[in-house]
């Protein structure tokens, strides 16, 4: 178990939840090491005014030592193939449509194949099944973070919203996880050590509005690889 929790940055505005949390768990696991928001910016390729996706974070923490159990059903692979018509059938019809205005799709495709060709190597073990509670507790009792994707309205009681955000889970209890949520700056969401109860996380991860045969379920869990340099 992750004992000492990691430190805590919030989001300094609405968009750098995933930058925040590869920030406080790089910094966890390399404490010499201290990242700025620019620098992690640069590592994801952030673009201003454009969504970051789960898969640069794949690959760019892959390529700093990083081991990796992600659970993940998209299908990069298709989805470099045709774009626009992969997310529509993935997705809801709202939820797509906004995916595809705010992404680039071109940068999406390449982080798509560079995520496809990461999958083949031997430091990511790919899952495209919905995580268990048990299942991420035995990861988190075995020394992995999980950055996992959770709906922030959902977590804030906002209905007939859905607000995709990133948080840090690193421990949990009898009664469930301990993450820290960056927050979003304009709601003034930001909790350190926030602690969702078992139920109300399976909710939050679901995206409880979508379809069931469509709900998402995204985590990264990492730590570092014995054999980094």
């Amino acid at each position: 178990m992750v004992f000492r929790p990691p430190v805590f940055y919030n989001n300094p505005d609405d968009s750098h939840c995933m930058v925040c949390c590869l920030r406080m768990g790089y910094e966890h696991f390399n404490p010499e090491k201290s990242w700025t928001y620019d620098e992690l910016n640069q590592l994801i390729r952030k673009e201003e005014g454009k969504y970051t996706w789960f898969s640069r974070a794949y690959v760019e923490t892959a390529a700093l030592g990083y081991r990796m159990v992600v659970y993940d059903a998209f299908d990069y692979g298709a989805f470099a193939q045709t774009p626009e018509e992969y997310l529509r059938g993935f997705y809801e019809s709202a939820h797509a449509e906004d995916l595809i205005a705010n992404t680039n799709l071109e940068r999406g495709i390449r982080d798509a194949l560079a995520t496809y060709r990461l999958e083949i190597g031997p430091h990511i073990d790919r899952r495209t099944e919905g995580a268990t509670k048990e299942a991420l507790k035995e990861l988190i009792e075995d020394g992995y973070l999980v950055m996992a994707m959770i709906d922030e309205a959902s977590l804030l009681g906002m209905e007939g919203k859905v607000l995709p955000h990133a948080v840090l889970v690193y421990d949990h209890d009898e009664d469930g996880f301990i993450a820290h949520n960056p927050g979003i700056k304009s709601l003034d969401s930001a909790v350190c050590a926030q602690h969702i109860d078992y139920d109300m996380f399976r909710r939050i991860t679901a995206f409880g509005t979508m379809p069931v045969e469509r709900t998402i379920r995204k985590f990264m869990a990492f730590k570092p690889r014995e054999d980094r340099d």
